[in-house]
Formats: structure tokens, sequence, C-alpha cells
């Protein structure tokens, strides 16, 4: 370390491995700072290394290629895929969204990631999901609005002003 350079006690830590014991010192300054663009495309995913035999990295390759991914776009979806068959292993679905959703305290995820509670939640979720788009309610019936008997509904019988609107905008962009 130069000489005249403090380094406080919080920025010091040391540790023991098999190899012995390191203490690292992180010098503030030395550290180029971090702007507020470079944050946001800062990557939260933790990296692991893991041992593969070369046989399979061989097929890996093959499928990547025949797939036009890489290598650890197909092992992260397969990983995911079995990791989402586990999840969905459980019966209990007061255990499997309990263990979702502490998975999903414990992630980062970004604009483009899907929580696991949605899967844990399954074909629940989904009820919910079409429920609320086609009824403007979890419940899946549509509200009890005081209108004569035999009567038709229309969605504006029960459609908010702004889903009204916004449905109207939208019209065309998701088919």
């Amino acid at each position: 370390m130069p000489r005249g350079t403090a380094v406080a006690e919080e920025h010091t830590r040391s540790f023991t491995t098999k190899r012995g014991e390191f203490t690292v010192r992180v010098i503030q300054d030395k550290l180029p700072e971090n702007t507020e663009e470079d944050v946001r495309h800062t990557k939260h995913d933790r990296k692991f290394n893991i041992r593969v035999k070369q046989d399979d990295v061989c097929l890996l390759d093959a499928l990547a290629k025949l797939h036009g991914v890489t290598r650890s776009a197909l092992i992260n979806e397969i990983l995911h895929d079995i990791v989402r068959d586990e999840l969905m292993s459980i019966e209990e679905d007061d255990a499997r969204v309990l263990l979702a959703h502490v998975a999903d305290l414990s992630a980062s995820y970004d604009e483009l990631s899907q929580p696991w509670v949605y899967d844990a939640l399954g074909p629940d979720f989904r009820h919910m999901l079409h429920s609320m788009l086609e009824y403007s309610n979890a419940h899946g019936q549509p509200p009890d609005v005081s209108m004569p008997s035999g009567y038709q509904y229309t969605e504006e019988d029960y459609r908010s002003p702004t889903y009204l609107g916004l449905r109207d905008k939208l019209k065309g962009l998701a088919q």
C-alpha cells in the first residue's frame, strides 16, 4: 500500500482459506466512480463456475448453435426449466408460493425477468390475470350491477373509464 494512504477499518477484511490468511484493503480513491448510467447497466446476476464433462460441452455447443444462442444462454434456460419443474413439483400450493416468494425477495430482477411466484401460482395466477382482464376483478365473475332481469352486460357496465380508454388506444398492438 502506498505511503500516506489511510484505509478505514470498514474497508479492510481478513479471511482464512485452505491456502492461508488474507487481508484485503480497498482504497476508495483508486476505484472509479460509478455514474447513474453505470449502475443501470450493471448485471445483478451472480456467476458460478461449474464442472461439465467435455462430452456434454460438445453437445451443449451443438444445441446452442442449432438454436442460435450462446452456450451460456442455453445452460441458463436449461437450469431455469429444471428449477421451475422442481418448484412446481411441490404439491402444496402454500409451500410452493412461500418458497418462490422467499427466492424472489433475495433476487434482483431486471425489467425483463419474471418473479418465481408467477410460476409458483401457475394456473391460479393465469386464472386471476384472465379474470382481471375479462371481468375487472380476480374472482372470475362480472361485478354485481343492479340491472333488470335478462339484461346482457357490456364492458361499459363494469369497466373503469381508464380501462376503456386504454383498451381503445391499445387496439391492434397485441394480437
